[in-house]
């Protein structure tokens, strides 16, 4: 990478924490745990992941799952920069008549999956990933967890699933 396109990298990651304080200010937002992410979350986006709208619904398409959900104000401020989700739409946060809450919801399109709760989507993952292997395809499967999950027994079922039966080149690993 250049160093212009990581100053733009830093510079988006920063326009989506700005995001997060803003979705912070109504309450209902785990702003540490969402800031901690943004980089992250920008940077799979712009350099790592072949997703956006002109896929979201190929069958070759990369994948991320939002294991902690309750980082999701990253996800939101990142769809937002990407021009994914209208900026507009961040004000409904918490709001009945929108699917901006607390955990990523399906119904926002670019999530593949409800979270919550959690230790559940390294599970969903591995079966997406084990999919894709069936049908030839070579997506790739990102799962975001957070230290709190690795306490849930379906993290740890997952891992040697993943591992027995997908393999990726050191190289894909991010």
């Amino acid at each position: 990478m250049t160093q212009e396109e990581i100053e733009q990298l830093e510079e988006m990651a920063l326009r989506v924490r700005e995001h997060i304080i803003r979705l912070s200010t109504d309450g209902g937002c785990f702003t540490g745990a969402s800031l901690s992410c943004a980089d992250l979350i920008v940077y799979l986006y712009n350099r790592v992941l072949n997703v956006g709208p002109h896929n979201f619904d190929a069958p070759d398409r990369d994948y991320l799952f939002l294991s902690k959900g309750h980082d999701v104000p990253a996800l939101y401020g990142t769809f937002v920069e990407l021009g994914w989700l209208a900026a507009d739409r961040l004000r409904n946060h918490l709001k009945t008549n929108d699917y901006i809450y607390w955990h990523p919801n399906r119904h926002i399109p670019g999530i593949e999956f409800h979270s919550g709760s959690l230790g559940h989507l390294p599970s969903v993952a591995v079966g997406v990933a084990l999919d894709c292997k069936l049908r030839g395809l070579n997506n790739r499967i990102v799962v975001i967890t957070g230290d709190g999950e690795l306490d849930e027994g379906t993290v740890w079922e997952a891992l040697p699933v993943s591992y027995t039966h997908l393999t990726l080149p050191t190289s894909d690993l991010v």
